[in-house]
């Protein structure tokens, strides 16, 4: 009976023991999991700052230290450029070899008593030529800022020393990443970016501040540095306070840097420690009242039956007990459940009396289920511990995240009967870890997939529109609807042009062809297409001055169309565009007296997405970035746009203000017009069938002899058998790319008589430049206008051999 009395305890005593083996197991695997995750980011960020250094060789090497010094603005500029990308570096430096920085992407000029001869990168790169070289925390004496350097040498042709390359990274950094990444994470971690020899570059929570931070010897990072070990984890008492704690540290591939993740054993069991001290006093309340009425059924010599009640009650607390737990706790037999707690019964769904047939191989993910049920069989035939990570679906349908953890049970012959063990839900871990992985590969793709999938469709939507213009529809309403679909196309290429222009303008990647431009006449011809198109209800009316300025014409043209279109959405039946020269500015207006704008409005008026949400603009149509575009780009020309109202109902008034600038020498010149092209034999290299077809019925419409293929080998094949006199090659062909085939027509015999035409539906500035390194004469845009086409194809074989010979 007294033995009775103390199950409880005893039970208590044997889930403590387990759930605290256990406890210590999982704040163990949490912690090479953030030591893991950190190691990942670190690898990743270091690996990331040797690229830049490697592009900063490729781009310096071999450039003497005067040269760089006379570009020292554009130098500037362009180290500018690349930092502005990436926010976790301070700043990079071409540094010469009387460490005075030649280029510097913070100042321009850079001082020449700035210097870093006495920082240790530069003697160890100039002493030592060490490779790649991370220095102590230090302040940056352009920048002001806290951080470390990575560095490589720079060497001349004899070898000898010539500065170095530098790449300053935020000592702030870290903390910032970790606290972004662990909300949720435990009160008392920390978190150490170290050198090889003991010097503490970043930590969390502190930052350095550039003062220099070695580890004792004591320490025990210091000893897992010195083993040579790439990872490793310890739990002792250790720190300037003495608590023990549990680490874990991992050195970073190819450079001799360490993270380590560290975290109190108190933070790490606070949880095991309250749920403990709840079971522990239900188990001491029941103890205590079972020993009592053992007494009473000594002292009053009850029955053997009371003993029995008493038993079960016993045994009903330690269910009480079990079913208190806020992980999930189960035992299982040969065959099958034997007994699950209240939280494992409510996940599944099932009630008490169900245990005994309950089959958990259902509630598994069907990816999930061979390999978890193979993983049991063998822990089971092996009576070995249990451990698995799979999706168990919970009672309301949901797969969720579980790792479960079981240690084998034995009977009195110790033979392996079962397990006891319990299932964590790691749903938020898993998917955290997803998304990190994630978030950098979807932010890099979308851009480029938007700008690909979007104009490959309405290049070759444009160019049939451009047949069936020239197929003399006698239908009057084919004509109307051929009209509506000319338009229409014309709005779906502004939305995407303004949505890539507004993406490209977020990173700094337009360019602008700026040349004297009369503003006057861009607006009137702006004016008139705008007339045209919706004359009949509106009037739309352009007046004032000649005023020159130095900008680009189509941007110049896409600020004015963007407005017109604005006070059109929205109600203007009369809207005027005037033209005026004040005082060094010259200014375009554009007047109208629609709905207006209400003064809470205007302040975010030239935000992207903001003037849609404010002003209903969905329900009108447009993506609410024309308005934040028109801004840019009066920016990019050193000029501004303003905004004014008086109100819901009385009109608005955009003003475009830009720099003036002067006449040309040799007057206004106008368009050139573009000849009737000779019939030329054309051949399609396009993998896209609605693309290949359009502009071929375009091109056979115009005369010319064409012929077509589907991908780059078919296109190699007739470009050498047919010798044409133009080849429109698509960039994005299956197997052999356009750039490929550009590549390989260098070889072919007829290649000086090919106007070779690059078709793609990415039209940067940087792929422009890669598709004329891979031997390209042109690079045409999609949606491809047909003009610009029939413009290339009328120059004759022997002016294009003459060009690109020049």
């Amino acid at each position: 009976m007294i033995g009775g009395a103390l199950l409880p305890l005893l039970i208590f005593a044997g889930i403590a023991f387990f759930t605290y083996e256990r406890a210590q197991e999982e704040a163990r695997a949490d912690v090479r999991t953030r030591a893991d995750l950190l190691r990942a980011h670190m690898s990743k960020l270091v690996q990331l700052n040797l690229m830049l250094l490697d592009r900063l060789q490729e781009r310096f090497d071999g450039v003497e230290g005067r040269a760089i010094s006379a570009r020292q603005a554009e130098y500037h500029r362009y180290l500018a450029n690349i930092r502005t990308r990436h926010p976790e570096v301070l700043s990079l430096t071409v540094i010469g070899a009387d460490g005075v920085p030649l280029a510097h992407s913070h100042q321009f000029p850079v001082p020449k008593t700035t210097t870093a001869v006495d920082r240790d990168y530069f003697v160890a790169q100039r002493d030592r030529n060490t490779g790649l070289f991370v220095s102590a925390p230090l302040v940056s004496r352009i920048t002001n800022e806290p951080g470390f350097v990575l560095s490589l040498r720079r060497s001349r042709r004899d070898g000898t020393f010539d500065g170095i390359y530098a790449a300053s990274l935020r000592s702030s950094y870290l903390s910032e990443f970790w606290e972004d990444i662990t909300f949720h994470g435990p009160a008392d971690e920390t978190v150490s970016l170290v050198r090889s020899d003991g010097v503490v570059l970043a930590r969390y929570p502190q930052v350095i501040n550039g003062a220099q931070e070695r580890l004792s010897a004591k320490n025990p990072l210091v000893a897992f540095m010195a083993s040579g070990r790439v990872s490793g984890m310890w739990q002792t008492k250790w720190g300037m306070d003495g608590t023990e704690r549990i680490s874990a540290s991992r050195k970073l591939e190819g450079v001799p840097l360490y993270v380590n993740y560290a975290v109190t054993t108190q933070s790490a069991f606070a949880a095991w420690r309250r749920d403990m001290t709840m079971m522990g006093a239900v188990a001491l309340a029941a103890t205590l009242l079972l020993v009592l009425l053992s007494m009473l059924v000594r002292r009053r010599n009850v029955s053997l039956k009371r003993a029995y009640a008493a038993l079960e009650d016993a045994q009903g607390r330690f269910r009480t007990v079990a079913n208190a737990a806020p992980v999930m706790l189960w035992i299982t037999g040969p065959k099958g459940p034997e007994f699950i707690n209240r939280s494992a019964l409510g996940f599944v769904g099932a009630r008490d009396n169900d245990v005994r047939g309950l089959r958990f191989g259902h509630l598994i993910h069907e990816d999930d289920r061979r390999r978890f049920l193979e993983n049991y069989e063998l822990a089971f035939a092996a009576a070995d511990p249990f451990d698995a990570l799979c999706r168990f679906k919970r009672a309301d349908g949901e797969y969720r995240w579980m790792r479960s953890l079981g240690e084998p049970r034995r009977d009195e012959e110790g033979e392996m009967v079962g397990y006891v063990g319990a299932s964590f839900d790691v749903q938020e871990l898993v998917e955290a870890q997803d998304s990190l992985r994630d978030a950098d590969r979807r932010k890099d793709e979308f851009l480029a997939a938007l700008s690909h999938e979007l104009r490959n469709p309405l290049s070759a939507i444009t160019l049939s529109t451009e047949v069936l213009a020239r197929a003399h529809i006698k239908d009057p309403q084919a004509r109307s609807a051929l009209h509506i679909i000319s338009r229409q196309l014309g709005q779906l290429q502004r939305l995407v042009d303004d949505l890539l222009d507004t993406a490209r303008a977020t990173y700094d990647k337009l360019v602008l062809a700026r040349h004297p431009v009369e503003i006057l006449g861009v607006a009137s011809n702006v004016v008139g297409t705008h007339q045209q198109q919706h004359g009949s209800h509106r009037r739309i009316t352009v007046n004032g001055e000649p005023v020159w300025v130095n900008a680009d014409v189509a941007r110049l043209q896409q600020m004015l169309a963007n407005l017109i279109d604005n006070a059109i959405k929205y109600g203007g039946m009369n809207i005027e565009v005037r033209v005026r020269a004040v005082d060094e500015s010259a200014e375009i207006s554009v007047t109208d007296d629609g709905e207006g704008i209400s003064p809470d409005v205007l302040p975010r008026l030239f935000q992207p997405f903001a003037q849609g949400a404010q002003t209903l603009e969905r329900a009108r149509g447009g993506l609410g970035l024309g308005l934040a575009l028109v801004s840019r780009l009066a920016s990019l020309h050193g000029g501004s746009i303003q905004a004014e109202s008086r109100g819901q109902g009385k009109g608005s008034t955009f003003t475009i203000r830009l720099p003036r600038g002067t006449a040309p020498a040799g007057g206004i010149s106008g368009p050139v017009p573009v000849q009737r092209v000779a019939p030329r034999r054309v051949l399609i290299i396009e993998d896209q069938q609605d693309a290949r077809d359009s502009l071929r019925m375009l091109l056979e419409l115009d005369g010319h002899d064409v012929a077509i293929a589907r991908d780059g080998a078919e296109g190699l094949a007739k470009l050498a058998n047919m010798d044409p006199d133009a080849a429109l090659v698509d960039i994005g062909l299956p197997g052999i790319d356009g750039y490929e085939v550009a590549r390989r027509a260098k070889e072919l015999p007829n290649r000086k008589n090919i106007l070779l035409i690059a078709l793609s539906g990415y039209a940067q500035r940087e792929d422009r430049e890669r598709s004329r390194e891979a031997g390209f004469d042109l690079h045409l845009a999609k949606p491809v206008a047909y003009d610009d086409l029939r413009q290339a194809l009328s120059k004759p074989p022997v002016a294009i051999a003459a060009v690109r010979q020049n």
